[in-house]
């Protein structure tokens, strides 16, 4: 499901993007249900990469989403609070 956002929304065909996926996992959090997590970088046409890690969850007809980003140079310094942040998401 992550490999295909990524390809139709994120970088599609034709955008000038290219996403790499680096991680996906989805998990029970709390009562309030699964959250998918996913880890990619985007290269944007101007070639700057921006490292980004997403955590979705549903309830309903409704889609809830978190995502951080930061430039692929930067990830190393803000990488451990950025992924303690998405693990942190979940629906109450």
């Amino acid at each position: 499901a992550a490999q295909r956002l990524l390809d139709s929304a994120i970088a599609p065909a034709g955008s000038g993007k290219e996403a790499t996926l680096l991680d996906a996992t989805r998990e029970q959090r709390g009562i309030g249900g699964e959250v998918y997590q996913f880890e990619y970088v985007v290269r944007l046409g101007s070639g700057v990469r921006l490292h980004n890690i997403c955590a979705v969850a549903a309830r309903g007809d409704t889609l809830y989403s978190l995502t951080a980003l930061s430039p692929e140079e930067e990830w190393g310094d803000k990488k451990e609070s950025l992924q303690r942040m998405a693990r942190s998401f979940k629906l109450v």
